[in-house]
Parts: structure tokens; C-alpha cells; sequence
């Protein structure tokens, strides 16, 4: 173990591939239908396609999609018709996706994180996008202006705010005893990730913790650091 108390941060810019949280997945699902109903009205008896995109694989994050489309009253098969697809945590198949989806024709398209909203940014297409699980949609190219985005894509943002990456140090200073040393990971796949390393850096010089920084851009960068750091 490290000197100190060894506190582990979690992985930075990792939304990229873990997608949102149940709890984003279900504000999804309010957006997106908040977006249709924006968009062009169709004939009432249509039953609507509705596009999900998500970085990871199945799991809690698109049944809270699905609940909360259903609490809202939209019922697959009744009102909606889902069309999920999941990139299995390969952010570089999450375009491919995309662009399967628009030539489906989904009336609004939600998709996750940073790299999915980017995706479907770039699609030539008019239809409504809503994304979610994004650390910073402006740092990150999606919208220029939280308050007013432009164009056909909108969402939520899950840290806004200078100085907000630097609160998770404080909070674990103040939960762990004794801090003084932290392990953060990191991945270059968010544009934000790389702020967010500096605020945690600036709050470590504050609080006197000495902070350890490993870069992991896949999934598959994590692991070989994560047995070092435990040791």
C-alpha cells in the first residue's frame, strides 16, 4: 500500500465508455420525448421509432431508459417502438451505430456520453438528438452554449462549473481520515478529462495530498494499473 491513506479516484473521462447513470437514463427518456413532441408532428396512430444508443451493453442504465419512458406513459410496442444498440464499451463502433439508426429513420435519437453526442452531431440528419452522461458537452465540441444549444441536439451535462473535478479531492479528504495519497486514472476519450486532472491537481497543492495520475484511454488500460496501485 501506498504511504498515507490511498484514496482512488474514479476514472476519469470514462463516461466515454461506462455511459450514463440510471439516474441520467432516466432524465433521458423525459428529453427525448420532450424533443419529439418539439419536432414535426406526425399522424397520432404512427407508432414512433425511438433510437437508443449506449457505450456500454445491456444493463441497469438502459432499463432506467426504459422505466422511465414507461413513466412516462410510452409503452414499447404500444406508443414507441425502441431501437437500442450498444457499442459493448468500444467507443469507436458508437458512429457506425449512429449512422444505422438514422438511416432507420428513428423519429429522435438518445445517445450517451461525450463520444455518442459527438457521433450524432456529426450525422447528417435533422432529427432530434438527445444526449446524456456527458462530462462537459461544451469542452467535449456538442453544443457552444449549455443554456442555448443550437440545432438539433440537446442534453445533460454531468459536471459543470471551474474548480467542480477538484470537490471529488475535497470530498474524499473529508471522508477518509488522514488522506495523503490518491491514485487518479484517466482517459484522454473525454475532452474534458484532461481539465478535470488539473483542477484535482491544483486541489491536491491546497490540501497537501499527493496525487498519482495514470492515463488508461480504453477500458482495457484500467486494469494493469489498478493491481499496482492496491499493493
Amino acid at each position: 500500500m501506498l504511504g498515507g491513506a490511498l484514496a482512488l479516484i474514479a476514472w476519469i473521462g470514462a463516461a466515454e465508455l461506462l455511459g450514463p447513470c440510471p439516474c441520467d437514463a432516466s432524465r433521458l427518456a423525459e428529453l427525448l420525448i420532450a424533443s419529439a413532441r418539439a419536432a414535426e408532428a406526425q399522424p397520432a396512430a404512427k407508432t414512433h421509432p425511438v433510437g437508443f444508443v449506449s457505450p456500454t451493453g445491456p444493463g441497469a442504465r438502459d432499463e432506467a431508459f426504459v422505466n422511465g419512458l414507461r413513466e412516462l406513459g410510452y409503452l414499447d410496442g404500444r406508443d414507441i417502438r425502441l431501437v437500442m444498440r450498444f457499442a459493448d464499451g468500444r467507443p469507436e463502433r458508437i458512429a457506425g451505430i449512429v449512422d444505422e439508426l438514422v438511416r432507420f429513420e428513428v423519429d429522435v435519437l438518445g445517445v450517451g456520453a461525450t463520444v455518442g453526442a459527438r457521433a450524432a452531431k456529426r450525422a447528417p440528419t435533422s432529427i432530434p438528438i438527445v444526449f446524456a452522461g456527458s462530462s462537459d458537452p461544451v469542452a467535449g465540441g456538442v453544443v457552444r452554449n449549455l443554456a442555448r444549444p443550437e440545432g438539433n441536439v440537446t442534453g445533460t451535462s454531468l459536471a459543470v462549473g471551474e474548480g467542480f473535478a477538484g470537490q471529488w479531492l475535497e470530498l474524499l479528504e473529508e471522508a477518509t481520515p488522514h488522506l495523503g495519497h490518491a491514485a487518479v486514472l484517466w482517459s484522454s476519450s473525454n475532452p474534458a478529462a484532461r481539465r478535470f486532472v488539473d483542477e484535482i491537481r491544483k486541489a491536491a497543492r491546497k490540501l497537501r495530498v499527493t496525487v498519482d495520475v495514470h492515463h488508461a484511454a480504453t477500458a482495457a488500460g484500467v486494469a494493469p494499473d489498478l493491481p499496482r496501485e492496491g499493493r
